[in-house]
């Protein structure tokens, strides 16, 4: 079975759980990091990163240190919203996400 494995920055506890139930029901594995820097520091390589952008948006050196073969999902608290376009611009990008409390409401 192909394995994807992801890295979620940066992981607050709800939302680490959560991914959890989601790698144990798909068997993907993931990688809870504190910033974009330690995004190579396993040796598995990144296929989806997962970015907290409902209170910040990604940085340029989050950008860069996705590797160029790995997909971006956003979690954002309000997918109606206007300003999440520029969130969009980057190729790689293949979702949004909205979590308030859960992924599944």
């Amino acid at each position: 079975m192909l394995r994807y494995h992801m890295a979620v920055v940066p992981p607050d506890a709800e939302l680490r759980r959560a991914v959890r139930r989601l790698t144990t029901a798909t068997g993907a594995t993931a990688q809870f990091v504190a910033s974009s820097a330690a995004l190579h520091a396993g040796d598995r390589i990144v296929d989806l990163a997962i970015f907290d952008a409902r209170e910040v948006q990604p940085s340029a050196k989050f950008l860069k240190a996705v590797p160029a073969t790995a997909r971006i999902m956003y979690i954002v608290s309000d997918c109606g919203s206007g300003n999440l376009l520029p969130l969009l611009e980057d190729h790689r990008v293949c979702s949004l996400f909205c979590y308030d409390n859960r992924f599944d409401d």
